[in-house]
């Protein structure tokens, strides 16, 4: 990596660090989950004010075919499907 491509990043990030120093500054995995989980969640709450449920934001991302696995196997008037 040139000069150029270095500065910017290195002010942004800071310096490397050494590998000792590493474990010092991770989150721990869980945390880092439920982090993501957390601003996922808050997300899709932001994006489907009218509640949604699993059926609708599938069906608005994925498609339909993905979304009926989303809405749990209940039929149009709410009452469970058998196979």
């Amino acid at each position: 990596m040139n000069q150029a491509t270095n500065l910017p990043k290195r002010f942004i990030l800071g310096r490397p660090l050494r590998s000792e120093q590493m474990g010092e500054t991770l989150l721990p995995k869980t945390l880092a989950l439920l982090a993501v989980v957390v601003i996922s969640y808050r997300q899709t709450c932001h994006a489907y004010l009218d509640g949604g449920g699993a059926y609708a934001v599938s069906r608005a991302n994925l498609g339909v075919g993905a979304s009926l696995g989303g809405g749990g196997g209940s039929g149009q008037n709410g009452t469970s499907r058998s196979s």
